[in-house]
């Protein structure tokens, strides 16, 4: 066992084994780790998946309810029953995907929102899709954000939390207060084409 906190490889076998704790974790800097996680819930493992280094994940949690956005954005495989697991909320509507593209192709990704101007931008799109569209939903944008549009985990959760911050009716500071229809009416264009 203490062999194993240090890493150890096996007879015959090429790949290192090592038991890490999530403080003690950081991945490498080659896609080549697969790694098996123990208990883990989405937030945890989406944070492990953000890094480079992973090849392959395999999720044990305690309770399936556990990894249900995880699953949701990558829709695994079950190893148990060979089968794709099936996400458990929809996709966001044609306009929502569109404005987060237009986001996606706008912004530094490595940052995520991080820069004034990149934030200033997600605040008026997210203002603009809570406005117009019926309803907003943030763990399925946040799964949008990072299983199709390849955002890390820990930036998806930086929009998330302005969707959620307008769901639950209260306010945040930035973005344009006016021209938000224009902005909606342009995606909405594009759905149509």
């Amino acid at each position: 066992m203490k062999k194993l906190f240090t890493g150890t490889k096996f007879k015959n076998c090429t790949p290192l084994f090592k038991i890490e704790t999530l403080r003690t974790y950081s991945g490498g800097y080659t896609p080549e780790e697969a790694v098996i996680t123990l208990g883990l819930d989405s937030e945890e493992v989406l944070k492990i998946d953000g890094y480079r280094s992973i090849r392959a994940i395999i999720a044990i949690p305690w309770s399936q309810e556990g990894l249900a956005k995880w699953v949701q954005t990558w829709s695994p495989i079950e190893l148990r029953g060979n089968q794709q697991t099936e996400a458990s909320h929809p996709e966001p509507s044609c306009v929502v995907k569109v404005a987060m593209e237009s986001l996606t192709a706008t912004i530094n990704r490595t940052t995520g929102i991080n820069h004034p101007s990149d934030e200033e931008r997600a605040k008026t799109y997210i203002k603009a899709l809570h406005k117009y569209e019926p309803k907003l939903n943030a763990d399925e944008i946040g799964s949008y954000l990072v299983g199709k549009l390849g955002w890390k985990a820990q930036h998806a959760k930086d929009v998330e939390k302005l969707i959620n911050t307008l769901n639950e009716g209260r306010f945040f500071r930035g973005g344009q207060k006016t021209g938000l229809q224009l902005h909606y009416k342009k995606w909405k264009e594009k759905c149509k084409g």
